[in-house]
């Protein structure tokens, strides 16, 4: 199992084992990722492997060993959303990792900076003290880590052990002594889901698709404002949102728009791609009250908040003041009503181009309806979410990760790894913003 042998089709627990010695890496990692077979999958044992051979470099591998065996002890909280602690651990990840500037060489991972009144006071932020709160105990029985190490690892081994990427864990983040420090970053910086969509109820901000008005803005602000500022391309931006978003749910009293955006919340998968292309789409407000009547009220937003929900208005609802009603948006309907060219800024390297056959088409003459069949598990996507489909630049990668779940799961772990580890001072190349 050296380095360039070539990937056997399984390897067994007993094999795997042995190559874990010279490491001194704990065999309770290595046992549980096999669940109880006595072989796992070639290429995932080979990226565990790798990853615990990478770890191993750094000479703390034995102390992150018992850390991440005290994460793992941790995850399951049968009385926490979902049953796990995993989605809260990304989400915290994810935004403290996510203020870094490239330009400014500012933000980021390193420095738990969301422990100070600014960060944690960033409306993005809402709920992830209660991720903070879970974290006290690890940093208690691991004071040699750092808050910064203790965020990352915590998401890396959640996202290992729900079936995500194998990410090698690098320590060596320094917290802040107080907001005070040189690279704290501003407030502003996470993304915003609405940015740039015009106020309103639904029927007064979507055309006759479903597609909402500004899209275009807020899809330059995805990108520009956003991932262009860490030092990401097109690519690297749709699979941090496809990996990312497939765990966890939103919450009205927190970021004030409501539900799950997949069914299986806990488990890595590329049905946050998959859905977003073939499900449909309808856009709501607090005043959709139907999905009460539904069985979906968990879906509807907090006022002054519009979502993407996968469930249809039934046949005859219409809004109190009459408004007109609009068709929920699907990917096949509305495919011929976008751009067939894309911003100027996607047609850079690392952002291709793909112009789809279909988008000469005449767009067709549907009638809206409810859905029929069996009831659907209730779903929604934020209009941050949406503009994947309809930015051509983003959706050239979202179909790509809708019809390859590994390539999803292998480009994800390294863009995760680098956004983790953005302005950190063990980073070996810091991240460039991309030319304008």
């Amino acid at each position: 199992m050296g380095a360039g042998a070539s990937v056997p089709d399984i390897v067994t627990l007993d094999a795997a084992l042995a190559h874990t010695g010279p490491l001194g890496i704990a065999d309770a990692r290595v046992t549980e990722a096999f669940g109880g077979k006595e072989t796992l999958p070639g290429p995932r044992a080979m990226e565990l492997l790798a990853a615990m051979q990478e770890e191993s470099k750094h000479g703390r591998a034995a102390e992150v060993g018992t850390a991440r065996a005290a994460v793992r002890a941790m995850l399951e909280q049968k009385e926490w959303d979902d049953g796990s602690l995993t989605p809260v651990f990304i989400r915290l990840a994810w935004h403290s990792s996510g203020t870094y500037d490239a330009a400014t060489k500012t933000g980021g991972s390193n420095g738990a900076g969301m422990r100070f009144g600014p960060e944690a006071g960033d409306p993005e932020n809402a709920g992830l003290d209660k991720a903070r709160a879970f974290i006290e105990p690890l940093k208690a029985q691991f004071p040699n880590f750092s808050y910064s190490d203790l965020w990352i690892l915590a998401a890396y081994v959640g996202l290992e052990v729900s079936g995500g990427p194998v990410i090698p864990f690098t320590a060596g983040r320094v917290d802040y002594d107080d907001e005070t420090a040189a690279t704290y970053p501003p407030v502003g910086r996470l993304p915003a889901a609405e940015k740039g969509i015009p106020a309103g109820c639904p029927f007064e901000t979507c055309d006759a698709v479903g597609v909402m008005h500004g899209w275009e803005a807020l899809a330059e602000y995805m990108r520009r404002d956003i991932f262009y500022r860490m030092g990401f391309d097109d690519r690297e931006a749709v699979a941090l949102l496809c990996g990312g978003h497939v765990y966890g749910r939103c919450h009205t009293d927190r970021s004030g728009y409501a539900g799950a955006w997949v069914a299986e919340m806990t488990q890595f998968s590329n049905e946050y791609a998959a859905d977003m292309l073939e499900d449909t789409w309808t856009c709501v407000d607090h005043d959709d009250v139907w999905l009460d009547d539904i069985g979906a009220a968990e879906l509807r937003p907090a006022p002054g908040k519009k979502q993407y929900v996968n469930r249809e208005r039934p046949a005859g609802w219409a809004p109190k003041d009459g408004k007109a009603l609009v068709c929920p948006f699907s990917f096949a309907k509305a495919e011929a009503s976008l751009p067939t060219e894309p911003p100027a800024s996607a047609t850079r390297p690392g952002c291709p181009f793909a112009k789809a056959a279909a988008d000469d088409a005449e767009p067709e003459k549907e009638k809206c309806a409810s859905s029929a069949g069996g009831e659907p598990d209730n779903q929604m996507m934020l209009a941050s979410d949406m503009v994947l489909a309809w930015d051509k630049g983003f959706r050239v990668h979202l179909e790509a990760y809708a019809e390859d779940e590994d390539a999803l799961r292998t480009d994800f772990g390294k863009a995760f790894k680098k956004l983790t580890e953005l302005g950190c001072p063990f980073a070996k190349e810091p991240a460039r913003a991309p030319t304008p």
